[in-house]
This record gives C-alpha cells, sequence and structure tokens, in this order.
C-alpha cells in the first residue's frame, strides 16, 4: 500500500502491488470543471497522505507538526515535512489493461472531446478573477460538463499511482504551515524520534524512496506499526482496544489497560512475519474472547463488578457489541435469503432516494446497478462515495470516509427504529423474508416464528418469544412480523 508501484517490476508487473498502491490516492480533493483547485493541489494532497500514514499504519498525530514542532509528542516540525518527502514525486498513474485495439477505439471517441474540453478550460483560465465574466464562467463551465458526459466509458484500469520526479519540486518546511512562506527544503527520512542522533537525511534523487520508508514502517524493531495493529485487531473484536486511542498511541491517547498483553501480542504479530491470522487466531481460542457477556455471581457480587469497573476494562466479562452497519446490511439480506455472495467484479450503485441523488454536484454519475441481484451483494462491493451514503449506512455509524476513522461510533437513536421500520430497503427485505417463511416453514404460525428466529437471531425462540410472536401473528400480516423482526435485539447486538 505504501510502495506497490516501486516494488512491481515494469517488465512483469504485479497488478495486486499496482492495486495496493492505490491506497495513496484514496483521499479527498478538490476539483472545479475536472481540475483539481488551486492552492488546494499539491500541498492539501500531500499532507493529507503524511497525515494518514501517521495515524493509520504509525498511531502518531503527525498532523499536528504541519504548521510547529508537536507541542505533545517528541515529533519536530522539520520531521513532518520530511515524512512528507516520501510522497513528493507521487503522480496519480490508471494501469490501462486493455488490448491495443480497444486502446485505440477508445481514442477515436474520446480525443476529439477532450480537445475540446482543453480549449474550454484554457478559455476559463483567461477569465478566471475576472467579476464581470461571472455569467460566461458559467456557461463555459456548463458546456464542460456537457462534453464530460459524452465520454466513452473508461478503459478498464488499475487504479494506482507512479513517481515522476519531473513534475515535482523538493519538499519545503512552510512557516506556520503557509504554503505562500517556504522555509529550508528537506529530503526523505523517517521520525527522528524512532532513530539514533544525527541520523542523515536520503538524497532526494534516492531511487524508490517509498519503498525505504516501506521498509522502515515494517521493520521488527519499529516499537510502532506492530502495536498498532494488534491493538486494531483487539478492537475489532472486542469493541474497545487495548489501547482506548487506536489512532494516537502519543502521550495525549489513552493509556494501554493491558501493556503486557499488548507487547505480547506484538511479539507474535512480528514472530509470525506479520500474520493476522495468527493474531486472530491467538484471540479467538482465549478464554477471555470466549466469555459470556451476562454478569457472572450472585447479584452482589453484579452491582459490585458494575461498581468497580462499569466500563469493563478489566475483561471480567464480553461486552455486548451492535452489528456495524455494513454487517446490518448484510446480515439483513442474509435472513431474507437474498444475499448474493458472488465474490469481485465492478462495484455496485445501490437505489437511493431522488433526493439524495439531485443533491450531488453531478447526479448523472450515481447511475444504480440495472440487475437487482447485483443490487443484493455484500456491503464491500458497494461504491462509496463520500457526499452520499445509503440512509441505512449513515443511520448506523457508518464512517465518513472523510479521514482515517479510529473507531466506528455506537450511537443510538430513535431514526434507527425508524430507518428499520420505515426505509425502503428493510421493507424490501421483509417480504423477501416473509415469503421464504411461508415457502419454507409451512402455513404453520409456529414453524414459521421458529425458522425467523432461527434465520435472523441464530436461536429458537424461547417460550415467552414464541407466545408473544403466535399472538401478534393472529392480527397481523407475515410480512410486519418479518420486518419487527429485523429490531429485535439478539439481532442488533452480538454477545
Amino acid at each position: 500500500q505504501i510502495a506497490g508501484d516501486e516494488i512491481s517490476s515494469q517488465k512483469d508487473p504485479d497488478d495486486e502491488a499496482l492495486i495496493a498502491a492505490g491506497f495513496i490516492r484514496l483521499g479527498p480533493v478538490q476539483r472545479q470543471n475536472g481540475n483539481l483547485k488551486e492552492p488546494f493541489e499539491p500541498n492539501e494532497v500531500l499532507s493529507e497522505m503524511t497525515n494518514t500514514l501517521g495515524s493509520s499504519i504509525l498511531g502518531v498525530t503527525l498532523g499536528c507538526a504541519r504548521c510547529h514542532d508537536h507541542k505533545f509528542d517528541p515529533i519536530r516540525q522539520s520531521d513532518y515535512y520530511r515524512m512528507e518527502a516520501f510522497f513528493g514525486k507521487v503522480n496519480d498513474n490508471d494501469v490501462v489493461r486493455a488490448k491495443p485495439e480497444e486502446v485505440e477505439a477508445w481514442k477515436s471517441k474520446a480525443d476529439p472531446i477532450e480537445k475540446e474540453m482543453n480549449q474550454l478550460r484554457q478559455a476559463m483560465r483567461k477569465l478566471r478573477g475576472m467579476p464581470e465574466a461571472a455569467e460566461q464562467m458559467a456557461k463555459l463551465g456548463k458546456q464542460l460538463e456537457e462534453l464530460q458526459e459524452k465520454m466513452p466509458e473508461p478503459l478498464p484500469s488499475l487504479f494506482s499511482i507512479r513517481n515522476d520526479p519531473e513534475k515535482k519540486e523538493p519538499i519545503h518546511i512552510l512557516v506556520a504551515g503557509n504554503t505562500e512562506v517556504k522555509g529550508p527544503a528537506v529530503s526523505y527520512r523517517p521520525l527522528g524520534v524512532l532513530l539514533p542522533e544525527g541520523t542523515p537525511e536520503f538524497p532526494w534523487d534516492t531511487q524508490d524512496p517509498r519503498t525505504r520508508l516501506a521498509r522502515w514502517v515494517t521493520d521488527p524493531d519499529n516499537p510502532l506499526t506492530a502495536r498498532v495493529m494488534v491493538n486494531r485487531i483487539w478492537q475489532h473484536h472486542f469493541g474497545q482496544g487495548i489501547v482506548g486511542t487506536p489512532n494516537d498511541f502519543g502521550r495525549m491517547g489513552f493509556r494501554p489497560t493491558h501493556p503486557e498483553l499488548l507487547d505480547y501480542l506484538a511479539n507474535q504479530f512480528v514472530a509470525s512475519r506479520f500474520s493476522m491470522k495468527h493474531v486472530h487466531r491467538l484471540i479467538l481460542l482465549s478464554n477471555t474472547y470466549r466469555q459470556s457477556s451476562s454478569e457472572p455471581g450472585t447479584a452482589a457480587q453484579k452491582a459490585l463488578t458494575m461498581e468497580k469497573d462499569p466500563e469493563n476494562k478489566l475483561l471480567w466479562r464480553f461486552s455486548r457489541q451492535r452489528l456495524e452497519s455494513e454487517q446490518l446490511r448484510d446480515a439483513i439480506l442474509a435472513a431474507s435469503g437474498k444475499l448474493n455472495l458472488k465474490p469481485g467484479g465492478p462495484g455496485v450503485m445501490a437505489p437511493v432516494s431522488p433526493e439524495l441523488v439531485a443533491a450531488l454536484y453531478k447526479p448523472s454519475q450515481w447511475v444504480v446497478t440495472r440487475d437487482p441481484a447485483e443490487q443484493n451483494r455484500r456491503s464491500i462491493y458497494l461504491i462509496s462515495k463520500r457526499n452520499l451514503r445509503l440512509p441505512l449506512l449513515e443511520t448506523f455509524d457508518q464512517a465518513d470516509a472523510l479521514l482515517s476513522c479510529a473507531r466506528r461510533e455506537s450511537a443510538t437513536h430513535a431514526p434507527q427504529a425508524l430507518e428499520l421500520l420505515n426505509g425502503d430497503f428493510t421493507n424490501q427485505q421483509a417480504e423477501a423474508l416473509a415469503e421464504r417463511l411461508k415457502t419454507e416453514a409451512g402455513p404453520d404460525p409456529r414453524q414459521q416464528v421458529n425458522l425467523a428466529y432461527r434465520l435472523v437471531t441464530g436461536n429458537a425462540p424461547n417460550a415467552r418469544e414464541m407466545a408473544v410472536a403466535v399472538s401478534f401473528l393472529k392480527s397481523q400480516p407475515l410480512r410486519r412480523f418479518a420486518l419487527a423482526m429485523f429490531s429485535v435485539n439478539a439481532f442488533l447486538y452480538v454477545n
């Protein structure tokens, strides 16, 4: 992800490595009529790359040192720009994976349109900054959008990056982070606090700088990377990391609740050659993970434990966790029998309300996938757009994708219940679940209730649940019972 394009051979390219390197260019950019908006580019793009590396992989708040030396951690402003320099030569690179004849056919359609678009862009550049030309600028912008609509579908390509030394200037320390006030030029070097005193920078003409960065990041002696990663894995399983601030292992972050455990897991991670599967296995086979979420002991003991450790930092029970938004959507589809388990292929655009699509800068970009079966694929295949999220996912605390998300929130509020009861998606799947219950369980209400609980919660209903459900079905249609099942706690929470 840091250096896949450099690692890949030019003669024998490694598509997996090129795809992984696309991680570097996933940050938000501001565009105006298809072009990067000045002065946003290039410094803001480089800053986003640097900040994301710091928070997501190293667990440090690098961004705090952009304008001055870090106020709390031993990170100098010069360290920040030395880290930024590793990305200084990065350029977008869409690696076309099409036959030569397909490329020629595409160019024959696209080149004339691109020529017209360039002429419009030149005309707009001449008018930029002229208040009296605002109306003409808007007219040219609309013409440009119309031409973009006529462009043929892009060729199959890998979303990657590459180094282009000729297009990038050396990185300078910016006084107070101001792009207009440049200080001394710097070159590549990892964080000084983790290096021997006096370690020199790499020369600016060093080949494959990000490969050197990746080797430093994954060095077994690097004290951050392994701890940050195993803490994220632990958080995934328990809902709370050993360090409660996964993106900040610095002085202002939380202290680890079990520092020896964090070190042990980090050492195991390194010794297994960074095998996440090994760490998962260690955690899942532990007595700690296999505990019940019910408070053990007598009523007095339960009260005492809740008084001493209400947040369960000492891991004396398993903390209940609500399904994340994508898990919830997939679980609803699985229960209804509509989940499409097809692997791979292009991303999917799911149906959303016209009001949400109309709010986009270019509503025509949101083209719903025609095949209904494709719309029911796992959430990992849904196209993610920063300014358009599916109502169900947004309501259940999906991350906004603008910044590295340290930890998903798990809020509880009325719109969640309203979305489950009134949302188009849940009502469609309730219809499908009702049909499945009729087909597989037959007309007997008790058999339908039993199957519904097994499909939705994974358990058979107890006597009280059975009685309530059968009574409900006497006055309400099966579809409403199916819809209500998506709101039961045994479905929404993992115990």
